[in-house]
């Protein structure tokens, strides 16, 4: 909060000034994050809990998706490429829970479609601003490329594997090269603020392990391709605890108002589909249990991403309320927050 300019004496000490933190973001894309957690997790929970409680994460998560939705339409902001991809993928997502935990096959198709032609234009957008070099060395700058991998898994759970082949390869062509290009590029390690952005690559990794095993009905070829990609999750994982967990550590007393925290979420529950996936086609008991841990993860990383959220929305309203107070005090008119 600004501080007020009153008198003091000469033997009072003025207190050092704290730097404030950036304001939360209004509702909008940049928040397509949590709908895209939200969605996987309440898939994950109707599939291996119960549809009941799956249901009410779905409400709450189309909830959120309605009013990010509103948010975006008063301020669009089309040339934030990564931020459209994540409502896209947060659409898509959204379909494949209703579908999962109500039924709702008609929802699931109409978000399918829609979100698959969203997913191909933020990628054919975003692989031109890669060409331009345009785009930062950043995992949110490949955020784009990984959504047709999403519409691909969609596509393949409808009964659709021809469209569904594309997206997958369209994805795992473009993402994969921009994920290695950021692995290699001067600090390469995330900031502080947006350590949580270290688990994006493990989206196309989980998510591309679920899109083979069931474009290909669970064949030898799918089983393979599928088990290399999830092992290339493991190094990926252990980098993003290290990144994520330690900043989580630093960030305890200052939480960030970046909407970026939800990037540890989605990625986490493609996995735990991919996992759960492969123990179904194979049998395998293991991968069901690791598919079990990474549900737990997932839970743990949404609660904590709506905690700090709702720790930093609190925080700001405090601040608003005093400075209104201090200006009702003062009688200085229309001071903002």
């Amino acid at each position: 909060m600004s501080e007020m300019h009153l008198p003091t004496s000469p033997s009072s000490a003025v207190p050092a000034r704290r730097p404030e933190s950036p304001a939360l973001p209004g509702p909008g894309a940049a928040w397509g994050g949590a709908v895209m957690g939200l969605s996987i997790t309440a898939s994950l929970l109707g599939a291996r809990v119960g549809t009941g409680v799956g249901t009410e994460v779905t409400a709450l998560a189309a909830g959120v998706f309605i009013i990010l939705l509103f948010g975006a339409m008063n301020n669009p902001r089309f040339d934030d490429v990564p931020a459209w991809s994540m409502m896209t993928m947060g659409l898509l997502a959204l379909g494949s829970a209703a579908d999962t935990n109500l039924g709702w096959v008609g929802a699931h198709v109409a978000t399918w479609v829609i979100g698959s032609l969203a997913a191909v234009a933020v990628l054919l957008v975003q692989c031109l601003r890669f060409l331009r070099g345009e785009v930062p060395a950043t995992f949110p700058g490949v955020l784009p490329l990984v959504t047709p991998m999403v519409a691909a898994t969609n596509a393949a759970q409808l009964g659709h594997p021809a469209p569904g082949t594309v997206c997958f390869v369209a994805s795992l062509a473009t993402a994969l090269p921009a994920f290695v290009r950021v692995y290699c590029a001067e600090g390469r390690r995330p900031a502080t603020e947006v350590a949580a952005t270290a688990w994006i690559p493990l989206g196309v990794v989980g998510q591309s392990s679920a899109a083979v095993l069931l474009l290909t009905d669970g064949a030898a070829v799918g089983v393979a391709c599928a088990a290399v990609m999830l092992s290339l999750g493991v190094p990926a994982g252990a980098w993003a605890i290290v990144n994520h967990w330690g900043a989580l550590w630093h960030l305890r007393h200052r939480p960030s108002p970046n909407p970026s925290r939800w990037a540890a979420t989605f990625p986490v529950g493609t996995c735990a589909l991919g996992t759960h996936t492969l123990a179904g086609v194979t049998g395998l008991g293991w991968a069901d249990g690791v598919s079990t841990a990474l549900l737990v993860l997932l839970c743990l990383h949404v609660i904590v991403a709506t905690v700090g959220t709702g720790r930093v929305a609190v925080v700001q309203w405090r601040r608003s309320r005093k400075m209104s107070r201090c200006s009702s005090a003062s009688g200085v008119p229309g001071t903002e927050a």
